[in-house]
């Protein structure tokens, strides 16, 4: 999975995940890692708890908060992730600007985001409509991204075929300088 190798990468203590819902993403994180989970949904928020038990994570706590207030002054983290969770917000780029805050100056910031027209166009062959995903609020580019974090270290695309212009899902990790 291309989210580990890039986490492996990395020299952190601790992570924030910022809409976790089931917090699947933990499995790929170096158990040595502090983990930090958070989302709105207080189903998301208890499948998260009970994954977290059921893999015995010690350094693991899971938090119901709506991510868009999110701004603690009390520990900055390592690292944060946002994992096809940025379209599903009201306020994206409120979300970009408070996930900052909660991030080290030099940490990291990884965010995935999916292809939106090529979501659209296999919801259309697949006959399922509307094309656009219900859940889906906003259409984030890799140029939204880069506008906001002008330090992105690192790209990667999930292939759709043979050209990551075709990408199904788009990676980028940004440094937070």
């Amino acid at each position: 999975m291309m989210i580990k190798e890039i986490l492996d990468e990395l020299k952190i203590n601790d992570i924030i995940e910022l809409g976790c819902g089931d917090a699947g993403l933990v499995d790929v994180i170096n158990p040595k890692i502090s983990y930090t989970g958070l989302d709105i949904s207080p189903t998301q928020v208890k499948n998260a708890k009970k994954h977290i038990n059921k893999i015995n994570r010690k350094n693991a706590v899971i938090y119901q908060k709506d991510i868009l207030d999110i701004i603690n002054d009390n520990h900055k983290y390592d690292a944060a992730l946002l994992c096809d969770v940025i379209e599903h917000v009201l306020d994206p780029e409120q979300l970009l600007k408070n996930t900052k805050k909660v991030v080290k100056r030099g940490g990291y910031i990884l965010i995935s985001i999916p292809n939106e027209s090529i979501w659209q166009l296999i919801r259309l062959l697949a006959l399922r409509f509307p094309p656009r995903s219900p859940d889906h609020l906003y259409a984030i580019s890799p140029k939204d991204i880069e506008k906001m974090f002008p330090n992105v270290v690192k790209k990667s695309f999930i292939p759709f075929g043979f050209t990551s212009r075709f990408s199904l899902i788009r990676i980028l990790l940004v440094k937070n300088d």
